[in-house]
């Protein structure tokens, strides 16, 4: 399937809005569009995955179907690297879950098993098990003054503009350090529409010995932790 196609197939749903997929027809005159259309069209209905149903109704196969309704209309959208030439777009509906790069048309995956959408979501997001769970919170406008004090090497300063308990002091320097330095690390952004108010939130994930640290910032919140796989995924699902 190239990226052409699922843009057709999406439009064919009824979507105005297709995240991660260029326009095929953008720029093209009247004739050229129509041309374009025409030419994707046929090449659907060669492949089998357009037909006319008993009553003459233009249908997309069920499991292309699938496809194009999970980019069109998804629960939820990963994008990582914001790059446009280099961004790699993961949709989510329900249980199924579909991923493709905005470099080649062959970069794209259908992930239809829950069990199998799970497993991918872990690798990608490197989650890892963990010795034992933290769990830290403080806000942006902190976050943003406790890594300039870090930078300049006043760590306790740092420490303390977190406000932390003291339980938590060693954990939330660590979580500090791994927050500045991008080595390990992945950066993506989760994005929301299915709801009467999009949601967005951007996390950072860095794998350690000790297991991940997950890095989330919402609403001028920065929520801080490490946990194990299931629960790290359950909350990067439901930001």
């Amino acid at each position: 399937m190239t990226k052409e196609e699922l843009f057709f197939l999406c439009v064919l749903t009824g979507a105005e809005e297709i995240i991660g997929l260029d326009s095929p027809v953008e720029g093209l005159n009247e004739v050229e569009t129509k041309t374009k259309w025409k030419t994707l069209s046929e090449g659907l209905y060669e492949k089998g995955w357009l037909y006319n149903d008993t009553n003459g109704q233009l249908t997309i196969k069920d499991e292309i179907a699938k496809i194009a309704t999970t980019v069109a209309y998804p629960d939820v959208i990963y994008i990582t690297s914001l790059e446009k030439e280099d961004s790699h777009y993961i949709y989510i509906k329900g249980d199924a879950g579909f991923q493709l790069s905005s470099k080649e048309d062959t970069e794209m995956k259908q992930l239809d098993k829950k069990d199998e959408l799970i497993s991918y979501l872990n690798q990608h997001f490197q989650l890892s098990s963990c010795e034992s769970e933290v769990y830290l919170e403080t806000t942006t406008e902190n976050m943003d003054l406790a890594v300039a004090q870090l930078v300049e090497g006043n760590i306790q300063d740092a420490i303390q503009t977190l406000e932390i308990s003291d339980k938590n002091v060693a954990h939330a320097q660590s979580a500090l350090q791994l927050f500045v330095d991008q080595r390990s690390a992945k950066d993506f952004i989760g994005y929301r529409a299915n709801q009467e108010t999009a949601s967005e939130a951007w996390f950072k994930t860095v794998k350690t010995e000790e297991g991940t640290w997950v890095f989330r910032i919402k609403n001028a919140m920065v929520r801080i932790y490490r946990k194990n796989p299931h629960e790290a995924l359950v909350d990067i699902l439901n930001f």
